[in-house]
């Protein structure tokens, strides 16, 4: 009776959901912010075709949208960590984790695998899915996806996680990664 009430939430349209976008500077966090908006509110408008300008991100942005009746509100966390005891206050309490690594920088996925543990080390993310977004993949250099799993050690996470291969410019991946995500948030909540 008890795992009735708990998947209740299954039906209920618009579930609150937050989602925190992390990754190392200059990997395609706000370039797939805004890919998954045009992707998620097509315009007719000929200029949502148009290449995304981004500068780097300097704090956060921060987006809502609905996905398989989940209310999302994804934060896209600036890349530049010199304060990461302020990131810490961004992903406390998130539903999931969205890490996005440039997956043509081979010689910053030691970086990176390091900052992905020490977030998911917090007991704030013990509940916590992991979606990682290997970016770049249209580049002739990219690692493999068995290649990112295995440079950031992510059989050792304790979360359930998944990585999807993207590229945030065309936003190839994106939506596959998102259908996985609201999956997974399911499956966790019951």
């Amino acid at each position: 009776m008890g795992l009735v009430y708990s998947c209740m939430w299954l039906f209920a349209p618009n579930k609150k959901t937050r989602l925190v976008m992390l990754g190392l500077d200059a990997v395609g966090k706000t370039t797939l912010l805004y890919q998954l908006q045009r992707t998620l509110h097509p315009t007719d408008d000929s200029s949502n075709m148009e290449p995304i300008t981004t500068i780097s991100t300097i704090g956060f942005n921060v987006e809502r949208f609905q996905l398989q009746g989940l209310d999302c509100t994804l934060w896209d966390v600036g890349g530049n960590y010199r304060l990461s005891s302020i990131v810490r206050h961004y992903y406390e309490g998130a539903d999931a984790i969205l890490f996005v690594v440039d997956t043509t920088d081979r010689a910053r996925m030691g970086s990176a695998r390091d900052h992905l543990h020490n977030i998911l080390a917090s007991d704030d993310l013990r509940d916590a899915v992991l979606l990682v977004y290997g970016n770049k993949q249209d580049l002739p250099q990219a690692m493999s996806i068995a290649d990112v799993t295995e440079a950031l050690q992510l059989h050792a996470v304790r979360q359930r996680w998944f990585v999807q291969a993207c590229c945030a410019t065309t936003g190839d991946g994106l939506y596959d990664g998102l259908r996985w995500l609201a999956t997974a948030l399911r499956k966790t909540s019951c």
